[in-house]
């Protein structure tokens, strides 16, 4: 197997087990993510788009890891281990607050491109079949229409 075939078939891989998940199987890091996003949300929006997805996944990996950290440390009843878990909640906070952040840099990326105030609650899942009939609901047109 060559290196073209290895690669393949990793990509093969990581696009099933997105599937699973129920998200689309287009990495953040190729042209076929640009070809997607561009001409519907601008260049701009797209690499918040591309930041924002690292920062949810990173995010799903402190939900799990602080999760069991805390039950470890708040389970031991001893001063340390009350102030390690104090740190962990923290950090936590930390974390869903960036999380939050990155969702409002987006939203405004976004409405930036539409010309309209679009709030980062009323944003949609970020995959192309929903965000298309988010923009027919809210009567933006076309977004394929929108010039880069």
């Amino acid at each position: 197997m060559d290196d073209d075939d290895h690669d393949r078939q990793s990509r093969l891989v990581a696009a099933r087990r997105l599937r699973c998940l129920g998200q689309e199987d287009v990495p953040l890091m190729t042209s076929r993510f640009d070809e997607i996003w561009l001409p519907r949300i601008g260049a701009q929006a797209t690499a918040e788009l591309r930041r924002s997805a690292r920062v949810g996944m990173i995010m799903g990996l402190t939900v799990l890891a602080m999760g069991i950290a805390c039950s470890f440390a708040f389970g031991r009843g001893t001063p340390g281990g009350v102030l390690l878990g104090c740190v962990e909640v923290i950090i936590g906070i930390v974390a869903f607050a960036v999380l939050i952040r990155s969702r409002m840099r987006l939203a405004a990326a976004i409405s930036q491109w539409f010309g309209i105030k679009i709030g980062s609650r009323e944003l949609p899942n970020m995959n192309a079949k929903q965000f298309d009939a988010w923009c027919q609901r809210r009567n933006l047109g076309s977004p394929r229409h929108q010039q880069l």
